[in-house]
């Protein structure tokens, strides 16, 4: 598992030197602001793993927003990976939000029942994540770093699995197993180091941290009639 996320995690970085050439396809998503969808170009090594690509993004008055989503489709066995993208802060709720408004759209492209991997970034991204997270981890653990099997247990049993679980529900998948990578707990004095677009007002005393979030998804059983 390990393997395949350090895997994952250099593709979404890889993604950002990657450019999206072919025609883009447009959805107007309501206010004012439009869904586009872009084919991921595919080289070199990526084509040889990959069958396909796309990112998913929104822009607004002509703007990009700083939210984008990214998939990648294995060729071996049509395995995805669905990965939440931003480079500022954003509210987790807004990030879900728009998640939830695209599944429609990605399930015309994918099959849903291969996604097993969900990413996104550190909580410090997301402040009202941030904030639930430390407060729940806090009456648990106190400020102590845990060890990964035990912040495992924790975030399954978290208000997050009840949010993803929510939005995850209409391609029947659910949460099942979590990874930070290089987990750890970061105080307010050392936030703006880490990311000085933050208003650190709206921030925890402390919030757990990584690399990024990767989140094991598996498939809900049907109910049979």
């Amino acid at each position: 598992m390990k393997v395949y996320f350090n895997i994952a995690t250099f593709l979404f970085i890889s993604f950002l030197f990657t450019s999206c050439k072919k025609e883009a396809k447009s959805i107007d998503a309501g206010d004012g602001t439009v869904l586009i969808k872009k084919n991921i170009e595919l080289t070199g090594y990526l084509s040889d793993f990959y069958s396909q690509a796309i990112s998913y993004h929104w822009i607004k008055d002509k703007d990009t927003l700083d939210f984008s989503i990214n998939i990648y489709e294995r060729k071996k066995d049509s395995i995805s990976t669905l990965s939440l993208i931003n480079t500022k802060p954003l509210l987790f709720e807004v990030a879900l939000s728009k998640t939830e408004q695209c599944l429609n759209l990605i399930q015309e492209d994918f099959d849903a029942s291969k996604i097993n991997t969900l990413y996104f970034k550190s909580p410090l991204y997301f402040s009202d994540l941030a904030m639930d997270l430390s407060t729940e981890y806090e009456q648990e653990f106190g400020a102590s770093i845990v060890d990964n099997q035990s912040l495992d247990q924790f975030l399954l049993k978290s208000s997050l699995t009840t949010r993803l679980y929510k939005i995850l529900m209409p391609i029947h998948k659910k949460p099942t197993r979590y990874s930070m990578e290089q987990f750890d707990i970061l105080h307010k004095e050392n936030y703006l180091e880490s990311l000085p677009e933050i208003n650190v007002a709206e921030y925890p005393d402390f919030t757990l941290h990584g690399t990024g979030v990767y989140v094991r998804l598996k498939n809900l059983q049907k109910e049979s009639n």
